[in-house]
């Protein structure tokens, strides 16, 4: 909820950040970064690279007709 109300209003940027705050992990399930980091993150990354980086994630989360099916 948190990401979709910044997604969707004009904090885009912090949107994208939060993605992969959110949902970046390591190969031992421990976050990537933490949700302090935030602003450090919007101001420091690429919004280009933000923007692809939360889409791959994007992509890879089930889709609801994947969900329905299980």
């Amino acid at each position: 909820m948190e990401i979709q109300q910044r997604l969707t209003s004009d904090k885009m940027d912090e949107g994208l950040a939060l993605t992969v705050i959110y949902y970046l992990c390591q190969e031992d399930g421990e976050s990537c970064f933490t949700k302090p980091e935030l602003t450090e993150i919007v101001r420091s990354v690429d919004p280009d690279v933000l923007i692809r980086v939360a889409g791959e994630i994007a992509d890879m989360q089930p889709k609801a007709e994947d969900l329905e099916k299980n």
